[in-house]
C-alpha cells in the first residue's frame, strides 16, 4: 500500500528552480532518510510536505503528490489553510534541525 506518491513536483523561486521534475513513492511501513549537500533542497521539500511554503516566495508544480492515509488520500497541492491543518493535525509532523530545541524529554 502506497503512503506517499509524488510525480513531477518542481518548487521555484523567483531566482530559479530549487527542486525541478522530483518523483517519489513511499510505501506503508518503509522507513525512509533524506539526506544531501547543504543547499539540496532538503528543507525546502520538508516544507513542501508540511505545507509551510509561503507562496509569496515559492511557486509549487507537480502532476500530483498525494499522501494517503486511511480516510482516503491527501492532496499536498491543496490550497485551504483550514485542509491543511487538519491534515498536520491528523497525519503528520517534522522534527527541525535542531532536535536538543524540538525533543524536550521533560515536557510530556
Amino acid at each position: 500500500m502506497r503512503l506517499l506518491d509524488i510525480k513531477g513536483l518542481s518548487i521555484f523561486k523567483k531566482e530559479g528552480a530549487l527542486i525541478s521534475d522530483a518523483s517519489l513513492s513511499i510505501l506503508a511501513g518503509e522507513s525512509v532518510g533524506l539526506f544531501g549537500e547543504s543547499g539540496s533542497g532538503k528543507s525546502v521539500f520538508s516544507l513542501f510536505l508540511l505545507g509551510l511554503l509561503n507562496p509569496d516566495v515559492f511557486r509549487v508544480s507537480a502532476r500530483s503528490a498525494v499522501f494517503f492515509n486511511n480516510s482516503g488520500g491527501f492532496n499536498l497541492l491543496a490550497k485551504k489553510e483550514k485542509e491543511w491543518n487538519l491534515f498536520r493535525r491528523r497525519c503528520v509532523s517534522m522534527v527541525f534541525q535542531d532536535p536538543s530545541v524540538a525533543l524536550n524529554p521533560t515536557i510530556i
